[in-house]
């Protein structure tokens, strides 16, 4: 499946990528070069390379919202390894879990997308649909 990806195990950020993502400085390059990405194509649910982090974005069906306690005011959901997070530069992790989720996985994981439907293997299920 095109759309279907294995996680490996580690923490995952789950949720709208602005909201870690830096708003000054090398950030503004960094994050207008993952909306190009992100635009590229129609493709709702794709892994997506940026300065060498990885993120798995879905485009939601109904845009902006809150699904399942996942915000988003860019119309996205992304999935970001926390080992990726590091750059101070690039990113700011918010102390509050407030309209995401910290993903732990002990195991490889399926995550994929299905009509507008985000699910990661036995873990959740994000319907953007409405």
């Amino acid at each position: 499946m095109d759309n279907e990806f294995i996680l490996s195990p580690g923490t995952y950020f789950l949720g709208d990528p602005s909201i870690v993502i830096q708003k000054k400085g090398d950030a503004i390059k960094f994050i207008n070069q993952l909306w190009d990405h992100v635009y590229e194509d129609r493709v709702r649910f794709k892994k997506i390379v940026v300065d060498q982090i990885t993120f798995y974005i879905m485009k939601s069906i109904s845009g902006d919202g809150v699904y399942q306690g996942i915000s988003t005011d860019s119309g996205v959901i992304s999935l970001i390894d926390c080992k990726d997070l590091k750059n101070e530069n690039l990113f700011r992790i918010p102390k509050a879990e407030k309209g995401f989720k910290w993903l732990v996985l002990h195991e490889n994981t399926i995550v994929y997308e299905k009509e507008g439907i985000l699910e990661i293997q036995n873990h959740i299920k994000i319907d953007t649909n409405s």
